[in-house]
C-alpha cells in the first residue's frame, strides 16, 4: 500500500535505458515548438534526448519518484 503523496507527472521513455524520465521545466529545455530536450538522470545512462510533448505520458506516481526524476516499468506494477 502506498503511504506517500501521489502526483501527476509527464514522462517520456529514455531511448538509452528505457526508464520513464519525468519531464519538468527544471529538467528540460524547449528546443522548438512542442519539443524539449532532457537528460536521463540515471547515473549509468545520462542519455540526452528530444521529447515531443504530445508523446509524453501522464502517470500518477509517488512524490519520491518525481523528486528522483525517473521510474522503471517494474515499479509501476508495484503500485
Amino acid at each position: 500500500m502506498l503511504t506517500e503523496p501521489v502526483v501527476a507527472a509527464n514522462s517520456a521513455r529514455c531511448p538509452g535505458c528505457h526508464a520513464w524520465v519525468v519531464v519538468t521545466h527544471d529538467r528540460s529545455r524547449a528546443i522548438s515548438s512542442g519539443v524539449a530536450e532532457t537528460t536521463c538522470p540515471i547515473e549509468t545512462c545520462k542519455t540526452t534526448f528530444e521529447v515531443q510533448y504530445h508523446e509524453c505520458k501522464l502517470w500518477e506516481i509517488p512524490q519520491s519518484w518525481l523528486k528522483r526524476g525517473y521510474f522503471c516499468e517494474g515499479e509501476l506494477r508495484d503500485l
